[in-house]
């Protein structure tokens, strides 16, 4: 992590770790509405909180399933 965090991003990240999840563990059927709450747990707008969690993932601090990567083995095979 070479670059500092942006403030929705800090934000967004405590809450996270407070939390103790990260985005991939959340189940997909309940993605939106953690989201939601986490938008308003963090008094930031929808759009800029998953703005913030592509800035994580982006920077590296939240790991990203290699479900693409698992296909990609099966069909060369």
């Amino acid at each position: 992590m070479d670059e500092p965090l942006t403030p929705d991003e800090d934000v967004v990240y405590r809450e996270f770790t407070r939390l103790d999840v990260e985005p991939n563990q959340i189940p997909p059927d309940l993605y939106a509405g953690f989201l939601k709450r986490l938008a308003e747990t963090c008094h930031v707008s929808l759009p800029r909180a998953r703005i913030a969690i592509q800035g994580l993932i982006d920077n590296g601090i939240f790991d990203v399933p290699d479900e693409g990567k698992e296909e990609q083995i099966q069909t060369e095979r």
